[in-house]
């Protein structure tokens, strides 16, 4: 006589060895991929502002008609680039520890860029599709000059 629950219990039979085998043969841990770790705080405010950036370039095409989208996008880079602020970059062979100066270097490009997404967000207000494409310009030269100066390669 066959019963759904002598079923259940050879299907678990069956499927149990598979599912404890990759536990058994491993007799060290596996390591962590650099690409499964976590992103910091910092790396998650710098994928916002690249995202941002590129939606800026399609939006700022027709800021009239694309002014709420324009603020959204805007006021979560404005929110990234705060949050950027706060942060400090990580060590680098060269730079094992960062000094004081380089530090506020850091915090002086990161406050350029918020004026620049500040000075975006005024003219978005506007519709001023000639000021958001200057601006647009300005914020691509503060992200090279930024990673440039601050950026791990």
């Amino acid at each position: 006589m066959h019963t759904p629950l002598k079923g259940l219990l050879a299907i678990c039979l069956l499927v149990a060895p598979a599912a404890v085998a990759p536990r058994l043969n491993s007799a060290r841990p596996v390591e962590a991929d650099a690409h499964d770790q976590e992103p910091t705080a910092l790396q998650q405010a710098m994928d916002t502002l690249k995202g941002g950036q590129r939606a800026l370039k399609k939006l700022i095409a027709d800021p009239a008609e694309n002014q709420v989208a324009l603020m959204n996008t805007l006021g979560e880079m404005e929110h990234a680039a705060l949050a950027a602020l706060s942060e400090r970059p990580p060590a680098t062979e060269e730079r094992p520890e960062a000094d004081a100066l380089w530090l506020v270097g850091y915090k002086r490009q990161i406050a350029t860029l918020l004026q620049t997404v500040l000075t975006l967000e005024d003219a978005a207000l506007r519709a001023d599709a000639d000021a958001l494409a200057d601006a647009y310009t300005q914020l691509g030269e503060v992200k090279k000059t930024g990673h440039e100066r601050f950026r791990d390669l």
